[in-house]
C-alpha cells in the first residue's frame, strides 16, 4: 500500500459488498435495430419504466446503457427508495411558496407510490424490505391519489 493510500484497509473493495451475494450477470451485446421510434438513456428504475410503457404504448424502443447493466446508481446506493426529498418542506415552501412547495413534496412521495405499485403490477419479486423510519426535521405527508 502507498503512503496516500495508507486510510483504507488491505482487503478494500471498490464494489458494494451486496454484489459478492449478488454478482452482476453478463448481458450478450445486441445489434441495434436501424430504426426506433424512441431512443431510452439509461437502464435504472426511470429509464426502464419509460421504456415498458412506451413499448406497451406501441411504439418500437431501444434502452441505451454506458455502462454494464445493474452497475448503475441504483445498484452501487442499494437501490434506496424512500418517500422524502433531500430539501426540507419548509425549504421548499419558503422558495417557492406553500401550495408548490408541497407539490413538489410530494412528488417523492408519489414516485415511491407508483414504484411500489409498478412492482406489484408486474409481479417482480426483487427482494425489495420496507423499513418505517421517523426523520424529525420531515412533515409527513401522504397522498391523496
Amino acid at each position: 500500500m502507498t503512503p496516500q493510500n495508507n486510510i483504507l484497509t488491505a482487503d478494500f473493495k471498490s464494489e458494494p459488498y451486496w454484489w459478492d451475494a449478488a454478482p452482476l450477470g453478463s448481458v450478450e451485446r445486441v445489434a441495434l435495430p436501424s430504426r426506433v421510434d424512441v431512443v431510452v438513456v439509461g437502464s435504472g428504475f426511470t429509464g426502464l419504466s419509460a421504456a415498458l410503457t412506451l413499448a406497451r404504448g406501441g411504439r418500437t424502443v431501444a434502452v441505451l446503457e454506458q455502462g454494464q447493466l445493474g452497475r448503475g446508481a441504483s445498484t452501487r446506493n442499494n437501490g434506496a427508495l424512500v418517500s422524502y426529498l433531500y430539501l426540507k418542506l419548509d425549504t421548499l415552501m419558503k422558495q417557492f411558496g406553500e401550495t408548490r412547495g408541497i407539490a413538489i413534496s410530494m412528488t417523492a412521495v408519489q414516485s415511491l407510490e407508483y414504484f411500489l405499485r409498478f412492482l406489484d403490477t408486474e409481479e417482480i419479486e426483487c427482494g425489495l424490505k420496507e423499513y418505517e423510519r421517523f426523520f424529525s426535521h420531515c412533515h409527513q405527508l401522504t397522498s391523496t391519489d
